[in-house]
């Protein structure tokens, strides 16, 4: 395959979907860690939904018969025979002239016909009798067994993501385990001797990791799991035994720095070094423009620049839809939206730019503070970027903009 350079996000995009084989490995896991993930199979139902017929709120099980006629001057007057809390089983039938007092959801006896909404009745005789103040039909207030759905009914489809709705469908179903994709599992590497951990002292000239945890905590939001390597200095055969190390037990390596042309890029070497088959190196966009993108072996490598907004631009442009692809998951492919500029950006260059921005719903709005490509501050409560176009060497307050939602 040849090796494409300087390449659109859009070509750069389909190269790298080309590539992916989605991840095929199921486990099983509770409800609870069932959240987030990919269902592996269908989900039947393993009984009627409702199980029974039962109340559809607060009040008493009569037979509509006995109500004919019944209002405010002429109230029907019935004998309580019992109460059915929800959790119990009602004990007796409703019989001509009785009545069971009843609480939202229980089993409603047999016999009933409907239930009479608690409003409407007024208990007598110390709770041994109630007043009905209005009549009532066959039906009314009462959602029978199987309304919802029937045992064997397919309720959520192979394939499906597991939200909050999806994880109460799952319990309502009665199954406490399901089966789902396995997570992808995405290592972290980042490079350079300029870096200190936080928490160190850094030494004159140092400044910290920033890439390490701005990559792993976004790969986990999109429902991967990380794999944090250790960092790596300015040394290509380190970098290219690493590199195999981590093809051997990852989905996906995301490394960062050393990808552009000066002296201490070294990814370059790692890469030839680890037999690594490159699909594209260099983008037209900014930042990100050194993105490098290859196979090792079947394992996909993103190798992105080592300044912290550009690894926040490059992550949501090409690392999120290799996650999507890896996992199955539509939901976290991205999202485009169109609005207009509340603010005007001036940065002339004649490329396709990507700016940090907030979104509001109708207007893009570019936050104060620093642009620069390692600075991260001025992202704080950004929730997309705006779409530059190629060519655009300033854009003024109220033009249409395209944006992608983080």
């Amino acid at each position: 395959m040849p090796i494409y350079t300087r390449v659109g996000l859009e070509e750069a995009l389909k190269l790298i979907l080309s590539t992916i084989e989605p991840v095929r490995e199921t486990e099983e896991t509770d409800i609870a860690g069932a959240a987030g993930r990919i269902l592996a199979e269908d989900l039947e139902a393993r009984f009627d939904s409702p199980p029974f017929d039962r109340s559809a709120l607060d009040g008493y099980a009569v037979r509509g018969a006995d109500l004919s006629g019944a209002s405010e001057a002429n109230p029907a007057v019935l004998e309580v025979t019992e109460e059915v809390p929800a959790g119990t089983f009602p004990m007796r039938s409703v019989r001509p002239g009785t009545a069971a007092a009843i609480m939202t959801g229980a089993p409603v006896p047999e016999g009933c016909d409907c239930v009479v909404r608690q409003e409407l009745t007024e208990l007598g005789d110390g709770g041994t009798s109630v007043k009905i103040f209005g009549a009532a039909g066959p039906g009314d207030n009462i959602v029978r067994r199987g309304e919802e759905y029937r045992r064997g009914t397919v309720l959520l489809r192979r394939g499906t993501p597991v939200g909050h709705v999806e994880a109460g469908i799952i319990a309502g179903s009665g199954a406490g385990r399901v089966r789902v994709i396995r997570r992808p599992v995405a290592a972290v590497m980042t490079t350079g001797d300029e870096l200190a951990e936080p928490g160190s002292d850094p030494a004159r000239g140092e400044v910290f990791n920033v890439n390490r945890f701005l990559l792993s905590a976004r790969i986990g939001e999109l429902g991967a799991r990380a794999d944090i390597r250790d960092h790596i200095p300015d040394n290509g055969p380190l970098l290219a035994e690493r590199l195999k190390s981590a093809a051997a037990d990852s989905d996906l390596i995301v490394t960062t720095g050393g990808v552009s042309v000066g002296k201490k890029d070294f990814v370059h070497e790692a890469l030839r070094l680890a037999g690594a088959e490159i699909i594209f190196r260099k983008m037209r966009i900014k930042p990100g423009m050194p993105t490098v993108y290859s196979l090792l072996g079947n394992v996909p490598v993103l190798s992105l620049s080592g300044s912290p907004f550009a690894v926040a631009v490059t992550q949501e442009l090409l690392m999120r839809p290799i996650l999507a692809a890896l996992s199955g998951d539509s939901t976290s492919s991205i999202r485009r939206i169109r609005g207009r500029l509340a603010d005007g950006f001036d940065n002339a260059s004649g490329h396709r730019r990507f700016v940090r921005a907030v979104w509001d719903g109708e207007m893009f709005r570019i936050p104060e503070g620093l642009h620069s490509n390692g600075a991260l501050l001025s992202m704080a409560g950004c929730n997309c970027l705006i779409d530059i176009p190629e060519g655009t060497f300033s854009a003024a307050p109220g033009i249409e903009a395209e944006g992608i939602l983080f």
